[in-house]
């Protein structure tokens, strides 16, 4: 009896192949198996029968990534800063997914020879597309309130044109020059939807405000002040001053101590998630007085 061959999987030359926690490109196939290189050191290459592959794509263990290494999703990664559209927050994916149906439908317009590349044919298109695409969901936003002072006029006295995709029950319609750098940024990123993330989440001051030992001190006396028999913020803050005068004693080089009132603050925002408040209830055990 002729026993079936197992199946072959056709990885690619961009895919990333990881198996538990090691991730492997292929470099060939025979009617074997295949040859692996191992991305964390590409001197070492490993052999998987067909079998071997066939068992682990069954399994938890395993990982198929088509393209990964594609300089496309590569530069869309760097970009975006996730891996894929999945990993960006739910609050910034409605933005993205609108940009996403203004440059896909045009260019299905451009291959089906409807619409030009040119300035005008993109005016033209814009204004053939947005009657579909205002009735997303994609393209609706909450309405933001609004502003004391509006934008400055131009100075021909002309009114300013706001940010595409501003809050105003819809979103803005893009201009073609909004249209043509979603274009530019889809092209040099492979056309991964992901790219389209704005840029907003690098704006403000990232940087700590205190070292780790004071951020680990406020995560203490944090925890002790949600606990149920907690005492004054003062009597925390008196303990936190005790705790970093005595930091000071052995560390090389000196930390201040919060003041009071930023100490309050950022005891409020500390991370201290692990902590779970005990149960309790007011009730009395059945028969007591």
């Amino acid at each position: 009896m002729n026993i079936a061959p197992p199946p072959r999987i056709a990885y690619g030359r961009y895919d990333r192949i990881t198996i538990g926690a090691i991730a492997y490109t292929s470099i060939s196939t025979d009617d074997r198996g295949q040859y692996l290189r191992r991305v964390d050191d590409s001197e070492l290459v490993e052999w998987f029968t067909h079998e071997e592959l066939a068992k682990l794509e069954r399994s938890r263990n395993y990982r198929y990534e088509r393209d990964y290494f594609n300089h496309g999703k590569v530069r869309a990664r760097q970009r975006s800063g996730v891996e894929n559209f999945g990993m960006i927050p739910r609050e910034e994916q409605p933005s993205i997914l609108w940009k996403w149906e203004y440059c896909n439908r045009f260019q299905a317009m451009v291959n089906d020879g409807k619409a030009l590349r040119s300035n005008e044919g993109m005016e033209e298109a814009i204004a053939r597309i947005t009657p579909d695409v205002i009735k997303l969901d994609c393209a609706k936003v909450g309405v933001a309130p609004k502003k004391k002072k509006g934008l400055k006029p131009r100075k021909d006295g002309r009114p300013r044109k706001g940010r595409s995709g501003r809050s105003s029950g819809l979103r803005d319609v893009p201009t073609y020059r909004t249209l043509q750098r979603w274009l530019a940024i889809l092209d040099s990123c492979g056309w991964e939807i992901e790219s389209l993330r704005d840029n907003y989440r690098h704006r403000g001051n990232h940087t700590e405000r205190h070292p780790s030992e004071i951020i680990e001190l406020l995560s203490e006396h944090a925890r002790n002040f949600a606990s149920q028999a907690r005492k004054p913020k003062a009597f925390h803050y008196d303990q936190l001053d005790k705790a970093v005068t005595s930091l000071n004693g052995v560390r090389a080089s000196e930390v201040r101590i919060p003041t009071n009132s930023a100490g309050n603050s950022d005891m409020n925002s500390a991370p201290c998630s692990d902590f779970i408040p005990a149960p309790h209830s007011d009730l009395k055990p059945a028969g007591a007085r």
